[in-house]
């Protein structure tokens, strides 16, 4: 897979990596990426659901990760993290893992809406639809 593109991510969040982070081979563990990528979807999330007004009924299905460069300690990370895909419940996602200009690392993910009464899937709210489509550089594809 290629790096990704900057340019294509107006969301970020800024991490540093910490020594715990670091395996005996002297580089980040693999693990570790996906704890930064649930900082910025977290934070990306948090952020498009109080522009909806919504709650947060919204859980991870699926997460995967090409790694692309190592991540040495210490470094400063800027994750950006947009989504892809709006489905009828559910939402699609890439993340960038950026040191300086080179990306180490893409992530892909799937959210789905979730009704926690019902233990079942549910259509995502408009209101959450509108916030994602204003707020993101490149247009999900929707379907």
């Amino acid at each position: 897979m290629k790096a990704a593109r900057r340019e294509d991510f107006r969301h970020f969040t800024r991490l540093q990596t910490r020594w715990g982070d670091v395996d005996r081979i002297g580089h980040v563990n693999n693990a570790k990426y996906f704890t930064y990528e649930e900082q910025a979807r977290t934070s990306y999330f948090e952020q498009r659901l109080n522009a909806a007004g919504q709650g947060a009924d919204i859980i991870l299905a699926h997460v995967g990760c090409d790694f692309l460069v190592q991540v040495h300690h210490p470094s400063d990370i800027d994750y950006g993290i947009r989504v892809t895909r709006i489905g009828r419940s559910s939402l699609h996602t890439e993340g960038a893992l950026f040191i300086g200009e080179v990306c180490h690392a893409r992530t892909r993910g799937v959210l789905v809406w979730f009704d926690f009464a019902l233990q079942k899937t549910a259509p995502l709210p408009e209101a959450l639809r509108e916030a994602i489509r204003s707020y993101e550089v490149v247009a999900p594809e929707e379907g």
